[in-house]
């Protein structure tokens, strides 16, 4: 079984993939950007300190007794004067 990564992990992840596909296209300018990922959600601890575990959902079909991928809404949005 693998484990989580942290929340932050996950979330540099995805801010890095979200970078990639606009460099790809020049002249091309987003300025709102928005995904909704079913995310798997743990409370830990990690050195002794707690820690949020969040990573996308590991399987798409879930049993009866898995619980419930929590859903994580990210928007980035360009404001104005940025």
């Amino acid at each position: 079984m693998t484990t989580r990564r942290e929340l932050a992990d996950m979330l540099m992840d995805v801010t890095d993939g979200v970078l990639v596909a606009t460099a790809g296209a020049p002249g091309l300018r987003a300025r709102r950007f928005e995904m909704v990922l079913p995310i798997d959600i743990a409370l830990g601890r990690r050195a002794g300190a707690p820690v949020l575990f969040g990573d996308v959902a590991r399987t798409r079909l879930h049993c009866d007794f898995d619980p419930v991928p929590s859903r994580f809404r990210i928007v980035w949005e360009e404001e104005a004067g940025a």
